[in-house]
């Protein structure tokens, strides 16, 4: 399946999603290209003044006052054309601004309607870089590119017509090189699309490698002995760096040739204008005028070859942003049904990650009964975690159905559903604000006293009691300062507080040592009180009590029962608990001798 971030569309089809994704801003961009328009008329005035002068010169009719007239007239057009300017660019970046501010939220609100399956598939620096340097690039669209290429264009074009008018001739010498120059630019810019892709997936691959290397530096420190933990890192900034100079040398000879170009009419202007004047073909003042349009004229160009190449990067993040925009939201009804009971049902379930791929979820059936503890066991990839976040709706199902008290998920509201079901994830993830405000995300309205209950029955309120600030501790980001174990506890909290009579635990003990093992054990137990609880487990003695074990493989349920039934049936269940009962006593034949085995004592 083909990555709605990573599909780019062409050059052009990526400045028409521009205009479109810029409307809103019409009205004010009208108003500051007018303004630049008229700064652009009074740009030529000191041309025009200076030749006025030279020609009262050369005609002896030149005296003090006419001059100190003409220089005052050439200092207020100056002035009056940098105030417009000025206003010009104010009026530009009031309306990019606006745009940024209404896009990002509609970004933001847009993103938050999709499946949250959609969010696992994609880098976070793929998702961070739409909302803020994909948007942020439109901000030069707006501020800049506008108001500074119709000034240079519109410059360029009144001077192009003042020398022609003034000598057909040279009028021609003097524009005969800007066809070529820009053919140039055009070869340079024709392919560049396929650059800034290269860059930018570079980038998003930097972003989420480099994240997750500075997130765990005492790992990378302790262990990454041969580079291989940096390895992704170093070769997306290599990658990225090679993209960009290929590019840059690809692009050197043609931008080189512009820029080259743009600042050669003196070379055949001049020789031409000479040997005009000798026979007599053009006046003197004439003459000094095309030089000193012609050295001029093209100047404001600069600003639009600078631009054009930034053009590229605009109009590839404009169709990135369309393309999030245009993405499907997960559908939900104009009403929800009501749920009765809190029973969770899979029917026949099918479904695929990818259209290609073989099922992660293949024809599971099962019922948790309301008020007990179901077990979703198997070997790693098996499809657990799967069903799991199909019962959150993370995805929708390809085939069958997922019903929570009897009602398809897919027939309530995202909202509804998230109040009927919590999922607690073995990946905990904390915000870096307080540690209260940490458990309001699951009710805001929660009081001082609710906080302190449900952290006891989590058995992390002395955890959080022994911070510098209690309750009011501001958390590092991803909750840094805290154990595993006692993030994992803080989880369970946050989901006590959100009373959600169904709650999914995805391998809530998966990482934690023996300690914070029972104490998550404890905080479990205060979860199953009065809900249906299914657990992940890839312990599997945290649930031999459980209601029901359901055994998973290649996306399958192939066995179900109590502990004691499945190990008599002798099938998958047995041979994962021998592996479980083989691999303690290794644990423990390691800890006799002081360590990991083949370890020494110190």
């Amino acid at each position: 399946m083909t990555d709605d971030l990573e599909e780019r569309p062409p050059f052009t089809t990526g400045l028409r999603i521009l205009a479109r994704l810029t409307r809103p801003a019409a009205r004010r961009m009208t108003v500051a290209t007018a303004l630049a328009l008229v700064s652009t008329v009074l740009e030529l005035a000191p041309y025009l003044l200076l030749f006025l002068a030279i020609d009262q010169v050369i005609a002896g009719d030149a005296d003090a006052g006419s001059l100190l007239v003409l220089a005052g007239l050439s200092a207020l057009a100056s002035v009056a054309r940098f105030w417009l300017w000025g206003r010009a660019l104010l009026i530009s970046h009031i309306a990019a601004f606006e745009v940024m501010h209404d896009l990002r939220l509609e970004v933001a609100r847009k993103i938050a309607t999709f499946p949250l399956g959609w969010f696992t598939r994609r880098r976070s620096g793929q998702i961070q870089r739409v909302l803020v340097e994909d948007v942020q690039r439109l901000e030069v669209l707006l501020a800049h590119a506008v108001p500074e290429l119709v000034s240079a264009v519109a410059f360029w074009v009144v001077g192009a017509a003042w020398l022609v008018a003034v000598d057909w001739r040279l009028g021609l010498a003097a524009l005969s090189l800007a066809p070529v120059a820009f053919f140039l630019m055009w070869l340079g810019m024709r392919d560049s699309t396929a650059y800034v892709r290269r860059i930018t997936d570079a980038g998003d691959r930097l972003h989420g490698s480099g994240a997750e290397v500075i997130g765990r530096l005492d790992v990378v420190r302790l262990f990454d002995v041969g580079g291989g933990l940096t390895a992704p890192v170093r070769r997306a900034v290599r990658d990225a760096a090679d993209a960009d100079v290929q590019w840059s040398e690809r692009y050197a000879w043609q931008g080189t040739g512009f820029r080259v170009l743009m600042t050669a009419d003196l070379v055949v202007v001049l020789p031409l204008g000479l040997w005009l004047f000798s026979r007599g073909g053009v006046s003197l003042t004439d003459l000094l005028l095309v030089l000193l349009l012609a050295a001029g004229v093209h100047q404001p160009l600069e600003r639009a070859y600078r631009l054009g190449f930034r053009l590229t990067w605009i109009s590839y993040a404009g169709a990135v942003v369309d393309r999030v925009l245009g993405t499907a939201s997960i559908p939900e009804p104009e009403l929800s049904a009501a749920p009765d009971g809190a029973d969770v049902e899979l029917r026949s379930v099918r479904f695929r990650h990818d259209v290609d791929a073989e099922p992660a979820v293949d024809g599971a059936s099962f019922v948790a009964p309301a008020g007990q503890v179901t077990a979703l066991v198997g070997p790693s990839g098996a499809g657990k975690s799967t069903i799991a976040r199909l019962i959150g709706r993370f995805w929708d199902v390809d085939e069958g159905a997922v019903l929570v008290g009897g009602v398809d998920v897919r027939d309530l509201r995202v909202d509804d559903l998230m109040a009927h079901v919590s999922v607690v994830f073995q990946d905990t993830f904390l915000f870096a604000d307080s540690v209260a405000d940490n458990l309001r995300v699951a009710r805001p309205d929660a009081t001082d006293d609710e906080l302190v209950e449900v952290a006891r029955a989590a058995n992390v309120h002395e955890v959080i009691a022994g911070l510098p600030d209690g309750y009011d501790t501001v958390l590092d980001e991803g909750g840094g300062g805290l154990s595993g174990g006692e993030r994992q506890r803080l989880a369970i909290a946050r989901a006590l507080l959100a009373d959600t009579p169904v709650v999914v635990l995805d391998e809530a003990t998966a990482f934690a040592d023996p300690e914070n093992e029972l104490e998550i054990q404890q905080a479990i137990g205060a979860l199953t009180r009065d809900r249906t609880l299914i657990v992940i487990a890839h312990r599997l003695r945290t649930v031999v009590d459980a209601d029901q074990i359901l055994v998973v493989d290649n996306g399958r349920i192939v066995e179900r029962g109590r502990h004691d039934e499945l190990l008599a049936a002798a099938g998958v269940y047995a041979g994962l608990w021998a592996d479980t009962l083989a691999a303690e006593s290794v644990d423990l034949g390691s800890a006799v001798r002081g360590g990991p085995a083949g370890g020494t004592d110190r």
